[in-house]
């Protein structure tokens, strides 16, 4: 597997995913459990909610942006789909937390899910050109509804945190593959953004009181998730075509 093969490292890397989601025991999804439930300008579960809103911000910018049009449209498109449920998942986590039930639950985990299958498939796309890439695409839109609505139904949400993983993966093997570009710092920061992200919500609790109840791990999450996809949105968007086809390939 070297950046000459960019094939054979996406195929193992999707072939691994997919065998993993499988073979890990259901993991229930749980309530809403937070460390910081207290209001905040009257508004229930305050920091978390308002820090959803550099979830609305980082979709606006976004869709402010322009991409270079020489990527393809099925690479603008992915992009702006993953802004556009950037933008819902601000929306939908601010209703979550102000009202946690499993809809709202449902609602945000769909839009996390779109957001995360059409960055991940812009990141695939421009590296690993595909003859008529829209059957893809429309894979990864399938995917992401499956993954929200089988937590939803089974209350099991490994495929969802899979789903994550193989993003968080994607961003690896781009780093590996394109390590020689000055725009793949930018995707170094977007993946270590993302690994403070998850660490930061696993001690939630601890960052709360060590912050003396400041800021949450959640709420920090938010913040993390919103500076690590505006990273990874600036390598999509700055990215020359020119550079991606030092290892031209492509398959029928």
């Amino acid at each position: 597997m070297t950046e000459k093969n960019p094939t054979i490292l996406f195929a193992c890397l999707a072939l691994i995913v997919a065998i993993g989601s499988w073979a890990l025991n259901p993991i229930e999804a749980g309530s809403l459990s937070f460390a910081d439930q207290f209001s905040f300008w009257n508004i229930p579960n305050g920091k978390n909610t308002l820090s959803c809103i550099s979830l609305i911000i980082l979709g606006i910018y976004g869709l402010t942006c322009r991409p270079r049009f020489d990527l393809g449209r099925e690479v603008l498109v992915s992009l702006a789909l993953a802004c556009v449920s950037s933008v819902f998942l601000g929306a939908f986590a601010i209703w979550h937390h102000i009202d946690p039930y499993l809809l709202s639950r449902w609602a945000v985990h769909l839009a996390l899910a779109l957001c995360i299958m059409n960055a991940g498939f812009a990141l695939v796309i421009i590296q690993l050109p595909i003859k008529s890439p829209w059957w893809l695409f429309v894979v990864c839109q399938l995917i992401a509804i499956f993954n929200a609505s089988f937590e939803y139904v089974y209350d099991d949400r490994r495929f969802l945190l899979m789903s994550q993983t193989l993003l968080a993966l994607l961003v690896l093997f781009s780093i590996i593959r394109l390590w020689r570009l000055s725009s793949a710092k930018l995707l170094s920061y977007s993946l270590a953004l993302f690994l403070l992200a998850f660490v930061s919500n696993f001690f939630d609790q601890k960052i709360l009181q060590g912050s003396a109840y400041m800021i949450s791990g959640h709420s920090l999450q938010h913040l993390l998730w919103s500076f690590a996809g505006f990273f990874l949105l600036r390598f999509l968007i700055i990215i020359k075509p020119s550079d991606l086809n030092t290892y031209p390939t492509e398959i029928e």
